[in-house]
């Protein structure tokens, strides 16, 4: 990595319809509250010198609801911020592996869910998990039944999924065994990515023709009003969280790269006979929380538009 060739750049216009956008705030980069945060964030990777010429610029596009930071890290800035210290190396491993039952349950329901949807046996539901990270989900998925694969950016992340997990995880879509998958996950990832609708055009063209593909990303519906009350630092993490959608631009940014929501109906007739089976509220529920999340939240699960639902 070439710390002379990292730098900010900036995005004129709309990363998802191309058009001007209205800026809605611009602070200062050496201003003590951001210049704190970069401080720590970057851990003395980069020296926050590296800002005193860009200013944090926060755009919202009208047409997409879609929320966006306009100063962006190039590819060998991106590498530093990504690049774990041997510090948050550990602090990173030891909360992923320190997981509440709350969240494994809520792993393992998730993975059935998909499983029904999908109507094939574990083994031969292929997954691919798009920022992977320490690997721990992919493990899960894994160890579930399904053939688990996964994407990241960070070396160190590979590793460590590779050595502690034994899983397959690779830094490009080139090196992945498997080109088509039925189930591609993507929690936590799209709200850091320079080219969203580009890097979703990439994942859509690995899905199945019936394949499902989970998006997760921070909700922007009151960016708005923590910018009023000054919560600069709650809005958009500087430099990281680059992207901040709702639910509308969500769906506008899957519209572009050829998605279209999973339906209700759909899920509906997918579970009803397991409903009807285990008698089980569980499955009730997880239809009442599919519902809320594909109208109103920015956890929502997509198909192809070509797919008849």
């Amino acid at each position: 990595m070439n710390i002379e060739q990292a730098q900010l750049y900036p995005r004129k216009t709309c990363p998802l319809c191309g058009k001007v956008a209205v800026l809605l705030l611009r602070r200062k980069y050496n201003e003590e509250e951001l210049l704190e945060y970069l401080t720590k964030r970057l851990s003395g990777r980069v020296s926050p010198n590296i800002f005193k010429d860009v200013q944090y610029e926060i755009m919202h596009c009208a047409l997409c609801d879609f929320y966006f930071q306009t100063y962006i890290p190039n590819d060998a800035l991106a590498q530093f911020i990504y690049t774990d210290s041997e510090q948050s190396l550990c602090d990173g491993i030891y909360k992923k592996e320190n997981r509440s039952l709350s969240t494994m349950i809520q792993y393992a329901r998730g993975l059935e869910f998909i499983g029904q949807l999908i109507n094939k046996t574990p083994h031969d539901i292929k997954v691919l998990e798009f920022g992977s990270g320490w690997g721990h989900w992919l493990a899960f998925a894994r160890d579930y039944g399904f053939d688990a694969h996964g994407l990241e950016i960070s070396l160190e992340r590979i590793a460590h999924a590779k050595t502690t997990y034994g899983l397959h995880v690779v830094n490009t879509t080139s090196q992945l065994d498997c080109k088509s998958f039925d189930f591609i996950f993507a929690d936590q990832v799209f709200e850091h990515l320079n080219e969203p609708v580009a890097n979703l055009k990439t994942l859509t063209s690995l899905l199945t023709d019936k394949g499902i593909l989970y998006i997760s990303v921070p909700n922007g519906k009151d960016l708005s009003k923590k910018l009023l009350n000054n919560q600069i630092l709650k809005a958009i993490h500087p430099i990281e969280h680059i992207n901040c959608f709702t639910n509308a631009s969500l769906k506008k940014l899957a519209s572009l790269a050829g998605l279209q929501p999973l339906s209700l109906a759909l899920v509906a007739r997918k579970l009803l006979s397991l409903i009807r089976l285990k008698r089980n509220a569980h499955y009730s529920q997880e239809v009442l929380r599919f519902w809320n999340n594909q109208h109103s939240s920015t956890h929502i699960y997509f198909i192809k538009s070509t797919t008849l639902q």
